[in-house]
């Protein structure tokens, strides 16, 4: 018997998590609930869920921190579910390594369609990664897809967070093609064009400090005025 996709929902309203679990359930997810920020990280851990549903206001602890350290067990996506509907607030969230944002109060219909989504990113994220090869090197790095990191010549990492290192490895994978800002968010799994455009390239500055690129004359990551970027360094 295939087994249903867990989702770990994560609020501290038991009211909505009762109503969130009995709309996933309907469309075919077992359901995980926590309420406090202290149980997360063990959640994820035994759980193992194929999502993450993360609500930023919790009573013992902040849920954008949560995610670095989710994102320390696993890749799976991760939606955040917050009252917060400013722009930075979005920004924010996404920029520490979800995957999605979704404003309260909630729309269960989009809210589904959006785990749907996620998950089948992630799923065809995994398929391809399967078949490409699993290191690629470039300018002194050695881009390990398996351990999702770049290291060094002496085997020091690099240091890229999660989100960072999807984006590189998109740029890799395309080397010496242009791509829009739009390709980079979709090919990485960074859904809401409306708010990542600039996180984009607030994270192209931090890899490119990172790899030891300088913005003003770029060897790896070369800014195209008006459209994207693309990778121009030697890959192997």
């Amino acid at each position: 018997m295939t087994r249903k996709p867990t989702i770990l929902a994560v609020d501290d309203d038991t009211d909505m998590l009762t109503l969130v679990s009995a709309a996933l359930m309907r469309e075919g997810y077992d359901v995980a609930t926590e309420t406090r920020a202290s149980a997360v990280v063990h959640a994820v851990r035994t759980k193992k869920p194929e999502g993450i549903l993360l609500d930023l206001m919790l009573p013992d602890g902040d849920g954008l921190k949560l995610i670095a350290g989710i994102r320390e067990i696993t890749d799976v996506p991760i939606i955040v579910v917050s009252g917060k509907d400013e722009l930075i607030d979005k920004i924010v969230g996404l920029e520490m390594g979800a995957d999605d944002y979704v404003a309260k109060p909630l729309q269960i219909r989009e809210l589904a369609a959006r785990i749907k989504a996620q998950l089948r990113r992630y799923a065809e994220l995994k398929s391809s990664a399967q078949v490409a090869p699993d290191t690629a090197t470039f300018g002194g790095w050695t881009l390990d897809r398996a351990k999702m990191q770049i290291f060094r010549g002496d085997g020091t990492s690099g240091d890229l967070t999660v989100k960072e290192f999807r984006l590189l490895d998109v740029l890799v994978r395309a080397s010496g093609r242009v791509l829009s800002r739009e390709q980079i968010l979709d090919m990485a799994r960074q859904d809401d064009i409306n708010v990542t455009d600039r996180a984009i390239d607030t994270q192209i500055t931090r890899i490119r400090k990172k790899i030891g690129d300088d913005a003003a004359h770029p060897t790896m990551i070369q800014s195209i005025r008006g459209v994207g970027y693309a990778f121009v360094a030697p890959v192997a």
